[in-house]
């Protein structure tokens, strides 16, 4: 169980029924409301951490004698890179899974990233913005790079205050599972995953084991038009290893633990060969959010760890999605683990400095602001493709759609980007603020039922919801939405908690 629970008090989280079954992790909970001496001191030390990595990495950008367009971007971008930690370095109990950290080291290694990329080649690829004179160059990646800080100063102030404010016990709090629903459920949900992963295999041609072609699998579903109802069910084959492993985690059975821990592998393999990164990283963070909050607290170093481990992998998944097998290049293993390296090779393969630049380059000077025109798909978001054919087409102007229509090229808009398109810079900085203010309030949410199966799995099925934007935002109806059915359908009330 867990050795070292998350105290509510760091989010403002309200207590739960008094007649709720109290577990470990509860009760280690309501022991550590009042930090220790110890606590104090391990908090000074990590924050007196924070303000000396910052600062050396400034002094590291004064020597290393950047060319004009690189140290215009390192002063800044370190600075970003320093408030996307704060949550991690500043928070009493510092939670791995809460969403201010969660996606503040997403960010920071983002940021990370970029910053390596800049100084490895002494130089800046705006592959998306045209040609332009070195000056303009310089003053455009000045004003991206302090979009940054301003975007995650903003966010940081909404998720920060009020401090003290509270969040209702959830109504899945207490909720029990009948086995045979539950089993009905998860039946169900393999009916529908295992004939999709059936046809897209024969479509594929290949051998159930190769995991090589990559390229071969992500073209079956970008030549289908109406391509979302392979992904979406496919990644319905998650939703019952998750409540296998969620099962295995309440009842506490080792063997049950490793078994459910191995279909979640399969699965995730299984589901790269459709060319698919992101979806299988995003489950196997979920699954591993639950293990967290219910069995024990994952450490830092195991999960960055993880982290790196999974952006090797990924880059490797996206040289051999990008190209046939037989041309991906062989790196050596000492290359490979270079953490410098996959962070350029991450960079390079994201272009998010250059999607963000082209925000900034046309608007509202080339193009006038959008007034939320991006966010009018979403009312069409329930809609399928194979019902309406051309949904994108009438929507040219969606967040996903902003670099394509001025490139061609199909790459997300960052949400600063989306929001800075749409209504300047009061939008970057109201809407962040906002963003953060609701994450906070669903973290809140969480830890206020001290570790309630029903609530982790909701919250663990959502840490990917990055940004109110149509990419992440359809992460819900692939896991958030399956599960929460699955939980309604499943559960019942006990008598004792009616």
């Amino acid at each position: 169980m867990a050795s070292q629970a998350i105290s509510p008090d760091d989010a403002g989280a309200s207590a739960p029924p008094a007649e709720s079954e109290t577990s470990r992790i509860e009760q280690e909970t309501a022991l550590n409301e009042e930090p220790s001496l110890t606590d104090h001191s391990r908090l000074g030390l990590r924050r007196g951490a924070h303000l000396v990595l910052t600062l050396v990495a400034l002094l590291i950008g004064e020597t290393i004698g950047a060319s004009g367009d690189t140290a215009a971007l390192f002063r800044p971008l370190v600075l970003a890179i320093s408030l996307f930690l704060v949550p991690i370095f500043w928070s009493r109990r510092a939670d791995p899974f809460e969403l201010g950290s969660f996606n503040g080291l997403s960010g920071a290694i983002a940021l990370a990233s970029t910053l390596v990329m800049i100084v490895r080649t002494d130089g800046i690829d705006l592959a998306f913005v045209p040609q332009m004179s070195p000056r303009a160059q310089t003053e455009l990646v000045e004003l991206v790079a302090w979009s940054y800080v301003a975007g995650q100063a903003s966010y940081l102030v909404g998720y920060y205050w009020p401090r003290r404010a509270r969040s209702g016990v959830s109504r899945l709090t207490g909720i029990a599972w009948s086995s045979p629903r539950l089993l009905l459920a998860c039946l169900g949900c393999l009916a529908i995953a295992l004939p999709v992963y059936i046809w897209f295999q024969g479509r594929l041609g290949t051998d159930l084991t190769d995991f090589s072609e990559l390229a071969r699998g992500k073209a079956v579903v970008r030549d289908d038009p109406n391509a979302t109802w392979i992904l979406r069910g496919m990644s319905l084959g998650f939703i019952p290893a998750m409540f296998a492993l969620v099962v295995s985690l309440e009842k506490g059975r080792r063997a049950w633990i490793l078994a459910s821990i191995a279909m979640i592998a399969v699965f995730g393999l299984l589901v790269v060969r459709a060319g698919q990164r992101g979806l299988v990283v995003i489950f196997f963070v979920g699954c591993a959010a639950c293990f967290h909050y219910m069995r024990r607290r994952i450490p830092w170093a195991i999960l960055l760890a993880a982290a790196f481990a999974s952006l090797v992998a990924s880059n490797i998944a996206g040289q051999y999605r990008a190209q046939e097998a037989e041309k991906v290049e062989m790196v050596p293993i000492k290359e490979r683990l270079s953490v410098s390296r996959q962070l350029e090779e991450h960079a390079a393969d994201r272009q998010r400095l250059s999607a963000l630049a082209l925000v900034f380059y046309y608007f509202p000077e080339k193009k006038g602001y959008l007034y939320g025109e991006s966010w009018a798909a979403l009312l069409t978001w329930p809609i399928p493709k194979w019902v309406w054919a051309d949904k994108t087409g009438s929507f040219i102007w969606r967040d996903s759609a902003i670099v394509f229509n001025f490139t061609g090229a199909s790459v997300p808009t960052p949400f600063l980007g989306v929001l800075f398109a749409n209504f300047s810079w009061f939008g970057v900085v109201l809407g962040m603020m906002g963003w953060g203010a609701f994450q906070r309030r669903v973290y809140q949410w969480m830890l206020a039922s001290r570790g309630d199966k029903n609530v982790v799995m909701v919250y663990a099925s959502t840490l990917f919801v990055s940004a109110p934007t149509t990419l992440p935002l359809s992460l819900l109806t692939q896991f958030a939405l399956p599960v929460l059915g699955v939980i309604l359908f499943a559960g019942y009330r006990p008598r004792g908690l009616r």
